[in-house]
């Protein structure tokens, strides 16, 4: 019952709203609360039903439920602080009882069907990332990824925009106000893993002009 429940909660939430929401609450769901959406995978489908066993007695234990959806197991919980702790406890937990690495993926869901199909598919780009960045075995939410995870929030592109004029603003600023060249000058400083000689042949320009501009670039953003 809980799989069928969480296929339909995830493949057509609107079909029957106020039946699946009555049909959640028999197994324990309560949709008008937050949940955390969990997103595994480690292997083959031999291993990927004997994960969705195991993933289903510790969502069982949470007061969640667990199945199988999209060729992943899939695990709906009670709301936490700590998605990314969520993830990295399942992570470890199913990992150790498979003997095999198993990703996991993670995100908040708000309250609502449809918050909880925005949070799988986060959940799953999340997975996907940490296996993209040589991470199996890991259990993450987006907020542990860093840069890496911030284009996968439905508002990625502004967001993406703020961290850039948050970390570099001041050296784009300067460039599109100067028409200097501060930006690229960062970008090939650290293309040549912090070597001068190189930095100012890619630049073309002459040592004593790239120190100038690494002062510049100092001055604008600190030190560091």
């Amino acid at each position: 019952m809980r799989g069928e429940i969480l296929e339909d909660l995830l493949g057509a939430p609107h079909r029957d709203a106020e039946g699946l929401r009555r049909r959640a609450a028999l197994v324990g769901l309560d949709l008008e609360r937050d949940h955390v959406v969990l997103v595994a995978r480690g292997g083959d489908n031999g291993r990927r039903h004997r994960i969705t066993e195991l993933a289903g007695g510790h969502a069982t234990r949470l007061g969640g439920i667990a199945g199988e959806y999209g060729g992943s197991t899939v695990v709906v919980l009670p709301a936490v602080e700590d998605p990314g702790g969520a993830a990295s406890a399942l992570a470890e937990l199913l990992t150790a009882g498979i003997g095999h690495p198993v990703t996991v993926g993670a995100e908040h869901a708000a309250s609502g069907a449809m918050a909880v199909v925005e949070a799988h598919r986060d959940a799953a780009r999340c997975l996907d990332v940490l296996v993209a960045l040589d991470r199996a075995g890991e259990g993450a939410c987006r907020d542990d990824l860093g840069i890496y995870g911030i284009p996968l929030g439905s508002a990625g592109r502004d967001e993406l925009d703020r961290f850039v004029r948050r970390t570099i603003g001041p050296l784009v600023e300067h460039d599109e106000t100067r028409g200097s060249d501060l930006v690229r000058t960062a970008f090939t400083y650290f293309a040549h893993d912090g070597n001068l000689s190189r930095t100012a042949s890619a630049l073309y320009v002459h040592v004593t002009t790239l120190y100038q501009r690494i002062d510049r670039i100092s001055a604008l953003l600190g030190p560091q």
